[in-house]
């Protein structure tokens, strides 16, 4: 009974022993995990504490970015005035510009106006006017047809009619040269012995005459001239018969 009683109580404590040695392990596991949690929370810590400062950097950056576009910005639309006063200077230069070449417009359209005015002035009254005044009556009347309404209306009248009148002159000369006198072959006002060799000289051939004294040798007007214009001539000259 001893020994039965000896074996139960070995067997118990084996028994206790193995549950003391398998609560070990369990507290050693539970150790293990707390210290894993614990490592695991500090892992975390420092991340969150990393995250944090990573935020407060970006915040940071965010903050700076905005500051930089602020100022880009405020310095844009600074630029952005001056510009627009600088377009605004230029405008007021341009209608300066502007005002200064029309003002220079009219003074070079005075200019030409006075200087047509001078030209016309300058021409011979009409009773001086000669042939050689033609060209420059010609240039006077090209030049005062190149002015403007606004410049014509410049000159005076009175210089205006001076040059009407110059070219009435100018054209009644031109009337006078296309004149013919009968029988005054030579032009020279007369009609004479003179006119009549050069008739001959034109009827045998010699010298042909040319069609304003052709016209001037045919007297009788019947379209040619021969020795019938040369008798009528001769008479003329005698005083027998004038040459109408």
């Amino acid at each position: 009974a001893a020994k039965t009683a000896a074996e139960t109580a070995q067997a118990t404590a084996e028994q206790k022993a193995q549950e003391a040695e398998e609560a070990k392990t369990a507290a050693e596991a539970e150790k293990a995990a707390a210290e894993a949690a614990k490592t695991a929370a500090e892992d975390a810590q420092t991340k969150a504490e990393s995250n944090e400062k990573a935020a407060k950097e970006e915040a940071a950056q965010a903050i700076e970015a905005k500051k930089a576009a602020e100022t880009a910005q405020a310095k844009a639309e600074a630029n952005e005035k001056a510009a627009n006063e600088a377009l605004e200077k230029a405008k007021e230069a341009l209608k300066e510009a502007d005002k200064a070449e029309e003002a220079l417009r009219k003074a070079i359209g005075m200019l030409d106006t006075y200087g047509v005015r001078d030209m016309i002035k300058a021409l011979p009254d009409a009773d001086k006017i000669t042939a050689d005044d033609k060209a420059a009556v010609e240039s006077a009347r090209a030049a005062y047809d190149a002015l403007s309404d606004d410049q014509k209306a410049m000159i005076d009248p009175s210089v205006v009619n001076r040059l009407t009148d110059a070219e009435k002159a100018v054209a009644s000369l031109e009337d006078k040269d296309n004149e013919t006198k009968k029988g005054d072959v030579n032009f020279d006002g007369k009609v004479n012995s003179v006119d009549i060799a050069l008739i001959a000289a034109h009827v045998k051939g010699i010298k042909t005459l040319d069609d304003k004294a052709l016209k001037a040798a045919d007297v009788n007007d019947d379209g040619k001239v021969n020795a019938a214009d040369i008798t009528k001539i001769a008479a003329h000259i005698k005083g027998l018969k004038t040459i109408e």
